[in-house]
């Protein structure tokens, strides 16, 4: 599972960078399964493209051979998605029920689980975003995907490490677990912010605004922060040059606090 969801994270950035997202316009957990099995399915699936912005206001030019190779990744993205589902809940239906858990492994279990369901929705939620007046999906709710993907990842290898190092020594100087706590907690929120931020920069292709570092064109700052006007909270989380400059600052203070601690 944890190879999976790496794979799926992998996955997940193609299909943002090919802005294949949008190319499935409909969920259904068992017949969306089934890929197109001729040209038949194939045009009725561009033509039910056709009927959402992302079509009318950028893609009104493509033809079929271009929408299958938008439609590939979006339906790797999915498919691989109920494959880490059937892996993951398959041995643990299995397990639980021969008590192969104790009470901490089983409430850990639970949040992945709710976490994966969570993780389902919210995929959905952001693909539904783009489907309505604009041909782009909420930044927002792509921040909160990904974020989830990597809180899963996080757990999972929490639970991994515990199964290997259960009843083994571990080397108190090699291991100054008690010690790092805090260091190790703050990088952790440091680190996740990190990518939130990220995740918004990508959502709005804030990462087109400015291509030099570390000013922003000629200053430190993006316009909005050094403009003399006042701006809603909304529109400073909507403007490229502060979603960039966030993720520039939060992954700097994020790199030298980890070389510090």
């Amino acid at each position: 599972n944890l190879f999976m969801v790496v794979t799926m994270i992998v996955i997940g950035g193609i299909t943002r960078l090919t802005d294949s997202g949008l190319s499935m316009t409909t969920w259904n957990f068992f017949k969306g399964v089934i890929p197109p099995l001729n040209n038949e399915d194939w045009v009725n699936l561009f033509n039910l493209y056709k009927e959402f912005p992302e079509y009318k206001l950028k893609n009104s030019g493509m033809v079929l051979s271009e929408f299958k190779k938008i439609f590939f990744w979006e339906y790797i993205h999915r498919i691989w998605g109920r494959l880490i589902g059937l892996t993951f809940f398959i041995p643990l239906i299995i397990l639980w029920l021969k008590n192969g858990f104790n009470n901490n492994e089983k409430k850990l279990l639970v949040t992945l689980s709710l976490l994966g369901f969570f993780q389902g929705f919210m995929g959905w939620f952001m693909v539904e975003s783009g489907l309505i007046n604009k041909p782009d999906v909420s930044h927002f709710r792509l921040s909160a995907h990904l974020v989830t993907a990597f809180i899963i990842y996080s757990i999972l290898l929490y639970f991994f490490w515990n199964l290997i190092t259960e009843n083994k020594p571990v080397d108190k100087y090699l291991f100054k677990i008690s010690n790092h706590k805090k260091n190790f907690l703050i990088s952790l929120i440091l680190l996740f912010a990190t990518i939130s931020a990220g995740a918004l920069v990508s959502g709005t292709d804030a990462g087109l605004a400015y291509n030099n570092f570390p000013l922003m064109g000629d200053n430190i700052l993006p316009p909005i922060l050094i403009s003399n006007e006042s701006y809603l909270l909304n529109e400073y989380f909507n403007d490229q040059g502060f979603l960039q400059f966030s993720h520039r600052f939060l992954a700097t203070i994020t790199l030298l606090f980890v070389l510090h601690t």
